[in-house]
């Protein structure tokens, strides 16, 4: 798998709309074809990649992008939803 850590996440959600649309369900991580859903939660959309375990979103209420790429090697470390306990 090629070595990406240093793309931002943004330009990661921007990758993988292109790659679910001329890929046939695409994945930008592992190249793939037919492993990635598209999801809409609310106000944000989410790539993620059933193969490599990829997965990007785009907050639109905030404006923030997050990616994690399918090594499960998070690029920002943080969690996309805070947990209840």
């Amino acid at each position: 798998m090629p070595h990406y850590e240093n793309r931002a996440p943004g330009d990661w959600f921007r990758r993988a709309a292109e790659w679910y649309v001329e890929g046939h369900q695409g994945c930008a991580c592992c190249g793939g074809q037919h492993c990635v859903f598209r999801t809409e939660w609310g106000q944000r959309i989410e790539y993620y990649c059933s193969v490599c375990d990829f997965s990007t979103c785009h907050d639109l209420r905030t404006g923030h992008y997050y990616a994690t790429v399918g090594d499960g090697k998070g690029l920002l470390g943080l969690v996309l939803e805070p947990q209840t306990p």
